[in-house]
């Protein structure tokens, strides 16, 4: 029932008609699926690329938010996190770390009546870096600190058990997928579920442009779906704001 984007917005009309429950907490949680699948990045050769995948979000927010599918909230707002705990919102669209953050910390009356799922399309948010001063005058420790953190199975094992965090340490999350699953999840075991979409995700199209570009796109596009201005415009600023941001890039 969530194997398309049409799909998807069949279920948010299904639910919304017959038991006036919103489909997403906010229709911005969507943007993760739609910019993982671009075709290509915000930028190439010095040009500003509008990929049709970034206008399809913009197509799919303006459906959500004008038939009343989300909850007509921010992401990380009091409100969004609260509808957790509310009988009237179905679902989230998060990253792995989405369920640590957000799920396990405010499920109260809702522990186990959670579950993962897949979506339309495999995604993929953001990540940390990690890295040592070329300077640091204390480089092996610097690096003893980095191979724990990243390296030890042990230690990613206990800190993935206790806060319920998918790690970027394959023996560490295929050793968890053993074990017994989270409770507010009524027993599914994360561990199994990411271990199976992270073969699926899509190659990372990020650029050094893509933090202000984001923001950008992300605020013409709730100004489109809120109604204040034409998709037509909406998009004619993003390019401005663009142009604004990086006077380098080439934008037709």
């Amino acid at each position: 029932m969530l194997s398309s984007n049409e799909k998807m917005l069949d279920v948010a009309k299904m639910l919304k008609e017959t038991g006036d429950v919103k489909m997403f907490a906010s229709w911005q949680d969507i943007w993760n699926m739609q910019f993982s699948n671009r075709r290509q990045p915000w930028a190439v050769d010095g040009k500003l690329i509008l990929d049709d995948s970034m206008i399809a979000f913009m197509d799919m927010a303006k459906i959500i938010a004008e038939n009343g599918y989300d909850l007509n909230t921010d992401p990380w707002s009091p409100s969004w996190t609260a509808a957790v705990e509310s009988d009237d919102t179905f679902c989230y669209v998060l990253p792995t770390w989405g369920y640590q953050f957000v799920i396990k910390p405010s499920a109260v009356n809702t522990k186990g009546l959670w579950g993962l799922t897949e979506g339309p399309v495999p995604y993929v948010k953001g990540g940390t870096w990690l890295g040592i001063y070329k300077d640091s005058p204390n480089k092996d420790l610097a690096w003893a600190f980095l191979e724990y953190v990243t390296l030890d199975s042990e230690a990613q094992q206990k800190y993935a058990a206790e806060y319920g965090e998918y790690v970027s340490l394959k023996s560490a999350d295929e050793a968890l997928a053993q074990n017994e699953g989270e409770e507010v999840l009524a027993g599914q075991n994360l561990f199994q579920f990411f271990n199976e979409q992270v073969a699926k995700i899509p190659s990372d199209l990020m650029t050094a442009y893509d933090g202000q570009i984001n923001t950008a796109f992300l605020s013409a596009t709730k100004a489109y779906a809120g109604g204040a201005i034409t998709k037509e415009e909406a998009i004619q600023q993003f390019k401005e704001d663009v142009v604004t941001a990086y006077p380098e890039l080439t934008i037709e």
